[in-house]
């Protein structure tokens, strides 16, 4: 969508393509990474063609097009999980899934948790609360989750850099990994 953009940019197009990746980041959170490129991208392609101002507009109405999506699942998240989640609090355990003592830098599973989805849900969360001895909101666990995650990379960074590197093999050998 942003190539085809590229060729003949207007604020709509912007912010359709904002909210394509919002609705993408409601099923796949990490997308936003990307997002993060976007405005850079648009800078750099348009800031010697257009005026700033235009370029700006466009940049604002990408970012708008990503917060009328996202929006609603905050609010939702907000008002009913009496919680700050931006879209799902399953970040912090995932983070730590790749990065672990036990990562194999391709499989979807923790050391301490059961393997099963609900399995992995439930353990996720009574784990987080066990170590903070009460009940913790869904943002909690997941900060929980990445301190342990941010843990092993700062205690082993020998470990972590060889795990990084066959990450980076995994990803430019080519071959597709299952996501179950």
């Amino acid at each position: 969508w942003l190539l085809r953009i590229q060729k003949a940019p207007s604020f709509w197009k912007f912010l359709l393509g904002g909210a394509i990746l919002g609705l993408s980041a409601i099923a796949r959170p990490s997308i936003l990474l990307f997002g993060i490129a976007v405005p850079f991208w648009i800078w750099f392609t348009f800031k010697d063609k257009i005026p700033f101002k235009q370029v700006l507009i466009f940049i604002l109405s990408f970012a708008a097009g990503v917060v009328l999506l996202l929006s609603p699942v905050t609010c939702i998240n907000h008002f009913t999980g009496k919680d700050s989640v931006l879209i799902a609090w399953n970040g912090g355990i995932n983070f730590y899934i790749g990065n672990n003592a036990k990562a194999s830098g391709y499989k979807a599973v923790a050391p301490e948790i059961r393997q099963s989805w609900w399995g992995g849900y439930y353990d996720s969360i009574e784990q987080a609360e066990k170590a903070a001895g009460r009940s913790l909101k869904k943002s909690e666990v997941s900060d929980y989750w990445y301190r342990k995650g941010y843990d092993f990379i700062l205690h082993n960074p020998f470990s972590d850099v060889k795990l990084m590197a066959k990450k980076i093999f995994l990803l430019m050998e080519g071959d597709e990994i299952s996501n179950n």
